[in-house]
């Protein structure tokens, strides 16, 4: 399985206008899957923060448009990646695609990306991620 964005570029370098999730794509989605989970997680921060979880994608549609709203594919909970104007390094953002067996993951309300892993362990088909680099200094990147 692969996953990709074209808001990043081939290094990994760039982010959304406004501060807004950015476009995410997938292919080669393995045979039995029923639906995708995503989180982009900023790591390399003083507390790792989940930017974006989304659950109950349908592998069908191959892609989240950018700034295109969490509820157009499935549950989500989302801020944007944005870091904050105190400057600093650039923040590395961990996206990573899970295909499950599961049609709806058992997660009701609020939840992260650590409930959603501890949800779906044992109905991982495959996973796949790619890392993306933002600050609002582009010098950082």
């Amino acid at each position: 399985m692969k996953v990709f964005s074209n808001t990043f570029d081939a290094v990994g370098r760039g982010a959304p206008k406004a501060n807004r999730n950015p476009h995410v794509a997938w292919s080669d989605v393995p045979e039995g899957t029923r639906s995708l989970v995503l989180a982009a997680v900023d790591v390399g921060v003083p507390a790792e923060f989940d930017h974006w979880v989304l659950v109950d994608i349908d592998p069908r549609l191959g892609e989240i448009a950018e700034g295109a709203p969490g509820e157009a594919a499935g549950r989500s909970g989302a801020d944007g990646p944005r870091p904050p104007r105190s400057g600093g390094p650039a923040h590395r953002y961990v996206f990573l695609l899970y295909a499950t067996d599961l049609e709806r993951v058992p997660l009701g309300g609020t939840f992260t990306a650590a409930d959603v892993l501890e949800a779906i362990d044992g109905h991982v088909l495959d996973e796949a991620s790619f890392t993306g680099h933002y600050s609002l200094d582009p010098s950082l990147v």
